[in-house]
């Protein structure tokens, strides 16, 4: 869900996001960029209310929570 909306800088960030295009491959890594930029995990709770009780050290790998911990 887009909250604002460029379409050229919109496709062109998501091609981006896929390594496609000409040039220099870039791989995007969601992870690395969650931990660095949203450490307390801020964006991830308010966008994703399902994760909003997950704790600090979880909320960036919620797939390895055990089914106790959800």
């Amino acid at each position: 869900m887009l909250v604002d909306h460029d379409t050229q800088q919109n496709y062109g960030s998501w091609h981006a996001c896929a390594g496609l295009g000409p040039g220099k491959v870039l791989h995007f890594n969601t992870l690395s960029q969650s931990t660095k930029f949203d450490f307390h995990g801020e964006f991830i709770r308010k966008w994703i209310p399902e994760l909003a009780e997950v704790s600090k050290k979880q909320i960036h790998q919620p797939w390895f929570m055990s089914k106790e911990q959800q």
